[in-house]
């Protein structure tokens, strides 16, 4: 993986210890959301132990390259009315 190489193999580590707080929520790769539920998900990212490796992988990926969903507490898409 050449974007984003070394942020990913951190995230992957620290994964085989805890357990991401949005494991099984669909929404976390969702284009689109409601501004509700923006705010729930920023609150569950808040509460996670991996948010520093996660939000370190999504800003070292290009916004050229296919990217979307929710990362790191941070939204890349577009939020509904």
């Amino acid at each position: 993986m050449k974007n984003g190489g070394s942020e990913y193999e951190a995230l992957s580590t620290a994964m085989l210890s805890h357990s991401p707080a949005c494991q099984n929520d669909d929404r976390f790769t969702a284009d689109a959301l409601r501004p509700q539920e923006v705010r729930e998900m920023r609150d569950t990212c808040r509460a996670c132990p991996l948010i520093v490796h996660c939000r370190s992988y999504a800003n070292a990926i290009p916004r050229g390259v296919a990217f979307a969903g929710f990362w790191g507490g941070q939204f890349y898409g577009k939020e509904l009315p």
